[in-house]
């Protein structure tokens, strides 16, 4: 039997504002900024959110109104920390097994100086 291989990528980001206006920004207007080739639905995408809460989906709504959940909040912080389920397969399919996804964590810091 095979086992699951566990990868850790980290990434930190300075985005020159507060700790709860990026949280704001990430979770509360989503889908302002993410890439829309980053969707199932490209050019045609309606709205993309996260929504703000434990077990609050991760879901894109396309053409037609076609809803498609692609993640579930795991962990919800306000101002400090979100983790979600990544339930997009490596080849960009969605992945319906939650054993199968990723889970993305992210925590909010204040930088020095801001």
């Amino acid at each position: 039997m095979m086992q699951k291989k566990e990868e850790t990528i980290t990434l930190i980001m300075n985005l020159g504002l507060s700790k709860e206006e990026a949280f704001e920004r990430f979770v509360n207007h989503f889908n302002n900024w993410w890439p829309k080739k980053y969707t199932w639905s490209g050019q045609k995408l309606k709205f993309i959110q996260i929504e703000a809460n434990v077990n609050g989906k991760c879901f894109e709504i396309g053409p037609h109104d076609f809803r498609l959940d692609w993640g579930r909040v795991l962990e919800f912080e306000k101002s400090n920390k979100i983790v979600f389920s990544w339930q997009i397969s490596p080849i960009r399919v969605p992945e319906p097994d939650p054993a199968k996804g990723s889970e993305v964590e992210i925590v909010f810091k204040e930088e020095d100086g801001l």
